[in-house]
């Protein structure tokens, strides 16, 4: 699975200290991840208000009205496998 920026952020996503953009495609209206470290998910640049997804947990995220999910690691680095529910 893999976000439509030009250069694709694809699953897995080993992330470390940045923050990453997913590029929600247009049709998704789920987001389905799960981190092997704590990890922030924001519809915010820069992160500055997020939830917190668990480790080694299983989120959905209703994505249907957004552009891009930005995420970042809370203390550790690690990887994110995710995907879309696309209409």
């Amino acid at each position: 699975m893999a976000d439509v920026t030009d250069t694709p952020q694809t699953s897995p996503l080993s992330y470390t200290t940045g923050v990453y953009t997913i590029v929600v495609p247009d049709n998704a209206i789920e987001f389905i991840l799960s981190p092997t470290t704590d990890l922030r998910v924001s519809d915010t640049v820069g992160v500055a208000t997020y939830d917190l997804v668990l480790a080694n947990t299983k989120e959905s995220i209703p994505c249907a009205a957004m552009q891009n999910i930005y995420v970042q690691r809370d203390a550790s680095n690690g990887t994110l496998h995710f995907r879309f529910t696309i209409l």
